[in-house]
């Protein structure tokens, strides 16, 4: 009978199978490599990329400014007191800003209560963003200011950045990254919703 203090009484492998177990994962990874790779992709595709989109019940006041729009005018936000407001930060060096522009645009003439205002951060401002409407087409106002995307949205080279500002003022969402047109519309759906003040 063995007693609980010897060596062979443990419930730990003994030395040898660890040793099969460890080639054998190693002879796995040699051959399935490229499979293990894709699914590790995938699962951060799938949960690391996922946005969230829940929405807080309050947020802080959203901080008036007005400034010139690429296209001529002016954009101030005050003007669009009662309407939710999407504020996108992005830059034309921004290629996943770029890809995410045509599901805004679709929104934007979805919902009549819903403005959009692209914000972008480039060190040439309006020039650099003038010339992308040369090669592009947007449907919603480009305004360009360092400044304003700084200490109004805390944000001076991430990109793309989408805030969200309910029909009281209150920026309610914000997000990092590519934000998706099936992601964003029930937030907006929601939001539209809410009483204006």
């Amino acid at each position: 009978m063995t007693s609980p203090s010897s060596p062979n009484a443990s419930n730990e492998p003994a030395p040898s199978t660890v040793w099969w177990l460890v080639r054998g994962a190693g002879r796995f990874a040699s051959r399935y490599w490229i499979l293990i790779l894709v699914g590790a992709v995938a699962w951060y595709l799938f949960w690391g990329m996922e946005p969230d989109v829940d929405l807080a019940d309050s947020g802080p006041p959203a901080s008036d400014f007005e400034l010139e729009q690429a296209e001529g005018g002016t954009f101030q936000l005050s003007d669009h007191d009662g309407d939710v407001v999407v504020v996108s930060l992005w830059a034309t060096w921004c290629a996943t800003c770029q890809q995410q522009m045509p599901g805004f645009m679709e929104l934007h003439e979805t919902f009549d209560d819903v403005q959009f205002v692209g914000l972008a951060i480039d060190e040439d401002g309006l020039e650099a963003v003038r010339g992308f409407l040369q090669r592009e087409s947007v449907n919603y106002p480009l305004v360009a200011d360092r400044r304003v995307a700084a200490e109004h949205f805390n944000t001076r080279s991430t990109v793309p950045r989408t805030f969200i500002i309910d029909r009281q003022g209150e920026v309610r969402f914000e997000h990092t990254g590519k934000l998706l047109t099936g992601d964003l519309r029930p937030v907006l759906e929601t939001l539209v919703a809410e009483p204006a003040s």
